[in-house]
């Protein structure tokens, strides 16, 4: 008899940790799971964050999630968020934090989630979703900028080497809201938080509603967040080495984009020697505010 309720438990506890995604893909459970490795060696194979809205009574609706794969040493991410605002430019990432903040995390009571309540939960950037994943400062923050419905599509490959090694570097900037790890601290993507942020210019936010830095609350206002699970089945798109739909430029020593040139893919701008020079490759671009949209030439 006991070996039979033993057995019951089992099955329980693995029937209720283990989900199903939207196609039906089997996910496990981070709860019944750790990964966490000091090499990053337990991060394997194919991860899913389905989003959630944060925000709701501003945004509506914004469904979208993030799916990471890790392969070898390739390192894949590849997201899409629908129904937001237009012109909107959503800095994202995945934090260090392994719980999405509700309402109970509103500490000033102003009906709204803003960045720093957010962060209290969600903790700081480990590995920022931008134009370049080969370390945290490559993209210089070039995050993508939702098209005319509201929506965008972000894919991204890099060495899984290099990811580590930079973010297991020395921290020399602990004010930001990105961190790095200690050489002797264990990390795994299985849990962690990825969270997209940003509104449009436009958008009416009471004054209570904090930012970070000398960005606007408009800018890192968070609109969706989810938790990384681990998936057991997929099928994976094949990557063109692209980011889909419009990004916003941002020019060296910059943290945010200013109102100016709009490039949709093939024109992303990279700079791997931190001297602001850049590499830019080019298959049409857009120019104008991104808030407005723009005028399309090139190709």
């Amino acid at each position: 008899m006991k070996i039979l309720i033993i057995l019951f438990i089992s099955l329980v506890l693995a029937s209720c940790g283990n989900k199903k995604s939207g196609d039906g893909q089997e996910l496990l459970n981070p709860e019944l799971l750790s990964e966490d490795s000091v090499d990053g060696s337990s991060i394997q194979g194919l991860y899913l964050s389905t989003f959630e809205t944060l925000n709701p009574s501003v945004n509506g609706t914004v469904p979208g999630s993030m799916t990471i794969e890790r392969k070898q040493d390739q390192f894949l991410v590849y997201g899409r968020l629908f129904a937001g605002q237009a012109g909107a430019w959503h800095p994202q990432g995945i934090f260090m934090g392994k719980r999405c903040p509700n309402m109970s995390d509103d500490k000033n009571l102003d009906g709204l989630i803003d960045i720093q309540e957010a962060m209290l939960v969600v903790g700081k950037m480990i590995i920022p979703l931008d134009a370049n994943l080969n370390t945290q400062a490559a993209g210089y923050h070039l995050y993508p900028v939702g098209d005319p419905m509201g929506s965008y599509f972000y894919e991204r490959e890099t060495s899984f080497t290099n990811l580590f090694q930079d973010i297991k570097r020395a921290d020399t900037n602990t004010s930001d809201d990105v961190t790095k790890l200690s050489v002797d601290e264990k990390f795994g993507l299985l849990g962690r938080v990825v969270m997209v942020q940003g509104v449009a210019s436009s958008t009416p936010l009471p004054e209570t509603v904090a930012s970070l830095g000398d960005k606007k609350a408009y800018q890192t206002f968070p609109v969706t967040c989810g938790i990384i699970r681990k998936l057991t089945t997929h099928s994976w798109p094949e990557y063109n080495g692209t980011i889909p739909g419009p990004v916003a430029e941002v020019q060296p020593g910059q943290d945010h984009p200013e109102p100016g040139p709009v490039h949709f893919p093939g024109r992303i701008v990279i700079d791997d020697s931190g001297t602001g020079s850049g590499e830019t490759t080019t298959a049409g671009s857009t120019t104008g505010d991104p808030t407005t949209g723009g005028t399309t030439t090139g190709g």
